[in-house]
């Protein structure tokens, strides 16, 4: 019957010899074991899993020195971060508070919302772990006060958010590179676009930033600016009677400038969506001698 069949099985399992494998447990990535790399000066990076500038879930931690401070920024995307070692100081607000950041000990977690304006800073050398869904990016309150900005302001408490000089611009220098190197200049698509790649709509895919990083670590530095309309830019001109010509004109100045700067081996023109278009019309309005250029359409 299916009841003796039953239990004729059963007593066969009963018999046999234990041969099961037990489930492995994860193992957990040490300091020693994961692939970090040179990120801001005197800080690291490691991705654990993912990638942190794709659209998917990603894993990575960062190491700071001790007395190491983050000027106030948000990031694009929902974040939680976790303290590995040492001590982690945040607080909430535009402006660097020290006395206001709450201390987070090894094991202790934070979660940020996108857009949330915040600063961090370290007590003794410090390792975070950070956990979201991509693309991750970073956009200081303070242009001037991004770690790898050429000629940017140190991160020091009472760091208040003031906008930048016109023309607002940031740079992103290589690393390792020795004497003259090449310098592509980051020209944005149309509409209310920063040179970050962010939208003043609450957009913040921080997309021309994560380029310039991408870039820097290929041993190529990087310009971008704001276009003439966005908060960061200044002057007086009536945005309704710009036209295409008008904004070529801005990323032909940039990249001349960077053309005389002696310590410039080539300058390469980058444009996005409209920018392809400007980088194009760029080549058809002045005779001579042209950037090098390549462009994304989308």
């Amino acid at each position: 019957s299916r009841r003796t069949g039953l239990g004729i099985v059963m007593s066969l399992m009963a018999a046999l010899p234990f041969s099961g494998v037990a489930a492995q447990q994860p193992t957990q990535p040490t300091e020693a074991t994961l692939p970090w790399r040179p990120s801001w000066p005197g800080t690291e990076m490691a991705v654990v899993s993912g990638d942190p500038f794709g659209a998917r879930s990603f894993v990575f931690r960062f190491r700071m020195p001790d007395g190491y401070w983050i000027c106030p920024h948000t990031h694009p995307v929902d974040a939680s971060i976790r303290v590995i070692s040492g001590a982690l100081l945040v607080g909430m607000g535009s402006q660097l508070d020290t006395s206001a950041a709450r201390a987070l000990a090894p094991g202790g977690e934070i979660a940020l919302q996108a857009g949330m304006t915040h600063y961090e800073g370290t007590r003794g050398r410090t390792v975070i772990e950070i956990r979201g869904v991509g693309p991750w990016g970073i956009a200081f309150v303070d242009p001037r006060h991004e770690p790898s900005a050429a000629g940017g302001l140190r991160c020091t408490p009472g760091a208040a958010a003031t906008q930048a000089p016109a023309p607002a611009k940031a740079d992103t220098v290589a690393r390792g590179v020795a004497g003259r190197m090449p310098v592509a200049v980051i020209i944005a698509g149309s509409g209310p676009t920063d040179r970050n790649g962010n939208s003043v709509m609450r957009i913040r895919p921080n997309s021309y930033a994560q380029l310039a990083w991408r870039l820097a670590e290929r041993g190529i530095a990087t310009l971008r600016y704001d276009k003439r309309g966005m908060p960061g830019t200044q002057g007086t001109f009536d945005i309704n009677q710009m036209t295409l010509e008008d904004f070529a004109a801005d990323a032909r100045a940039a990249a001349e400038s960077l053309a005389r700067d002696s310590r410039v081996s080539r300058v390469v023109l980058i444009g996005h969506s409209e920018g392809a278009s400007l980088r194009t019309l760029n080549a058809s309005m002045w005779p001579g001698p042209t950037p090098g250029s390549c462009s994304s359409r989308t």
